[in-house]
């Protein structure tokens, strides 16, 4: 921290004493701020440490302008919780005041995926995405960890942007000579062109301080520098250093948004500093933007962490980093699969159309900062779970093209495991028989998924398949190991999250615990054109599980024989996900729940499907409220004997028809 301060005033004393030019018309400045997380729990802390209070800042500035980039799969966490932080960014969009980026819709490094259609796919959600929530067109796109290549230009340029972002030392690596460094440029690439905007390193430091006097020296020695008016200093950020970062170093983030408001307050009063929206500056500068031929570059930061593993920089992490290279098989493959099955239903059927989207971005959510180091590693399920997406893609064909067998046994999630997939109507099952789950449930006709929720993860999480059980989620429960100071989490710390929860998770309650060994119990299955029936054996009990297949939905039948005394009840946990994809995109707001005697229904108001789960008196229901895009069903059924018999009854419906995407 010391050197870093010292750095930053030598090179402001320096650039102080070569001055030569008198101060021109107003220094002008852009101050952009970074919100990213995945679909995680981990959103919540981000948003207690510092979303929500850097947010009420700049708004309590305004009318001064600020630019954010907010990545798509945050804004799905934002709109599953009620974010307040949501509502802050739509009023300062409201009032003009914020200026709002597009990207990638899971911030990728573009450079790191050779398939175009994924990195095409990535920046159309996330564009389509900022259009439906926020309700903006962006003309400036945050190139993600900003790693640059010319040949980004015309895919960024096709789908509506006019200008990106480009670290000062990539531009003097592109022969850009000081007096020009900070004005506005402009690259051309095959057949588009595209302005670039100086994301400036030092005046990042500067500000970084949360010293004013520095910040404001800085922007009067560039101000002496610029001749003709020309120069737009840029400050660029994660949103996380006000706050975030602080926590996770063991401090109280309080402090942090305070500083950075003194700093900006100066600036503020300053009549030699006008801070700007970029599309602004570009708009009037872009008759003047300087030509450059800007070479291949990488982001300053992540040279240290990739030499730290043992790379020359962060292109030999990205070349030669096995994990990286797994992983971009895994996406090749799976966006290999997806466009052949795309080619070959033609567009031509309404519900594989969206099934082919879903898949798209399912696939997407599971590139989140793919190639950023220190993001993911080896066998992490938020990387991992790209194979999901062969499902829908699957189902996609299944519903344009018919399936030849029925049902059909294969691993048709590459996980390792065969599972069973079966068609009756319009409804596409699969079940597994780890546990006798059913695992996904799509619609055929409309495209909708009933159950999967498949997206969701924790960060760390390790991936075994995509069968097996996630225990409800909590602080250090395993949630946020690293972070140390329960005292500055708040209510954080008793909150309860659910990823992936499908349908069928058995539990035996007993006099003493819940006993959680058969929810992934191994089972046989037998087959009927109907039906599939799971036998498992545990501890002298036998328990016999019938999944029932009709028109209209399913049927899940119990058997069980030789239960103990000691067990008091069996709780089927069930997780479902009525129009997930609608869920990711609209959030908790479309999902509405009835709790009836002997009925739960929970619609989807944004497409009108409700899927309605019956069962007898008997049996108690519980809604949790834990689960992440898709609403938790516990069905309990008390056990006063050695047998156990019950049903539940899975049904959907459409009210008023399904509507449009």
């Amino acid at each position: 921290m010391r050197r870093t301060r010292a750095v930053v005033i030598v090179l402001v004393l320096i650039l102080v004493l070569s001055g030569t030019a008198l101060a021109q018309d107003q220094i002008k400045t852009a101050f952009v701020f970074h919100f990213n997380q995945s679909i995680v729990p981990y959103a919540d802390v981000a948003e207690h440490a510092c979303y929500v209070e850097l947010l009420r800042m700049l708004r309590s500035l305004g009318p001064t302008p600020f630019v954010l980039h907010i990545s798509g799969t945050l804004l799905m966490e934002w709109q599953w919780s009620d974010s307040e932080a949501l509502q802050l960014v739509k009023e300062g969009i409201a009032d003009g005041q914020f200026e709002i980026l597009g990207s990638t819709l899971a911030q990728n490094i573009i450079y790191s995926i050779p398939d175009g259609m994924d990195n095409e796919w990535q920046i159309r959600l996330h564009r389509a995405m900022l259009r439906d929530v926020l309700g903006v067109e962006p003309v400036g796109f945050w190139n993600a960890e900003r790693v640059w290549d010319p040949a980004l230009t015309d895919l960024i340029a096709v789908n509506g942007y006019t200008y990106s972002f480009i670290e000062t030392p990539i531009l003097t690596k592109s022969g850009v000579e000081f007096p020009q460094l900070r004005g506005l440029h402009q690259v051309k690439g095959l057949d588009h062109s595209l302005y670039l905007v100086a994301d400036d390193l030092d005046f990042r430091n500067a500000i970084n301080q949360r010293n004013p006097a520095a910040a404001l020296g800085y922007l009067r020695v560039m101000n002496r520098r610029d001749l003709d008016g020309s120069f737009l200093i840029v400050y660029a950020e994660d949103a996380e250093a006000t706050g975030l970062w602080d926590l996770e170093a063991g401090n109280s983030p309080a402090q942090a948004v305070e500083n950075l408001r003194r700093v900006l307050v100066r600036l503020i009063e300053d009549p030699d500093v006008q801070i700007v929206k970029i599309a602004d500056f570009v708009q009037e500068q872009a008759a003047a933007a300087q030509p450059v031929a800007a070479v291949t570059g990488q982001a300053d930061w992540m040279i240290a962490p990739s030499r730290a593993r043992g790379f020359a920089d962060w292109f030999d992490y990205n070349a030669n980093a096995p994990e990286l290279e797994y992983f971009r098989d895994l996406y090749h493959k799976v966006s290999a699969y997806i466009a052949e099955v795309d080619e070959r239903i033609s567009g031509k059927h309404v519900g594989a159309n969206r099934l082919i989207h879903h898949a798209r971005l399912s696939l997407a959510i599971c590139q989140y900062e793919f190639a950023a180091v220190g993001a993911g590693g080896s066998d992490d399920a938020m990387w991992e779970l790209a194979r999901t997406a062969l499902v829908p893609a699957f189902a996609a064909e299944a519903a344009a093209l018919g399936m030849a067998d029925n049902p059909q046994i294969f691993d048709i999630n590459a996980d390792g495991i065969e599972e069973i997939v079966s068609v009756c109507g319009s409804n596409f099952f699969v079940f597994t028989p780890l546990g006798g789950k059913l695992l996904y449930w799509f619609d055929l006709s409309t495209g909708d998924e009933i159950v999967g929720s498949e997206n969701a993860f924790y960060y760390e999480e390790k991936f075994i398949n995509d069968s097996v059980y996630v225990p409800p989620l909590q602080y250090q429960a395993p949630l946020w190991q690293w972070l140390n100071q329960p005292e500055l989490l708040g209510d954080l710390t008793e909150k309860k999250y659910v990823v992936r929860r499908r349908v069928g998770n058995d539990v035996f309650e007993t006099v003493l615990s819940d006993d959680y060994r058969i929810v992934d119990l191994p089972y046989t299955f037998t087959l009927a054109e109907d039906r599939i029936v799971f036998h498992a054996e545990y501890q002298g009990v036998e328990i016999e599980k019938s999944y029932i297949l009709h028109e209209g939905g399913l049927v899940l039948e119990y058997r069980a024989v030789g239960l103990s005394p000691a067990v008091t009840g069996w709780r089927v946990e069930n997780g479902v996900s009525p129009s997930s994809a609608a869920l990711l995109w609209h959030g908790r707001g479309a999902l509405q729940t009835e709790l009836g005697v002997g009925r739960v229904a929970i619609k989807n108001t944004h497409t009108g499907l409700v899927l309605t789960i019956a069962y007898s008196p008997e049996i108690e229901a519980a809604l949790p409220g834990w689960m992440r895009y898709g609403q938790e069903v516990h069905l309990t059924l008390p056990i006063t004997g050695e047998t156990a018999e019950f049903r539940i009854s899975f049904t959907t419906a459409y009210e008023g028809g399904r509507d449009s995407d």
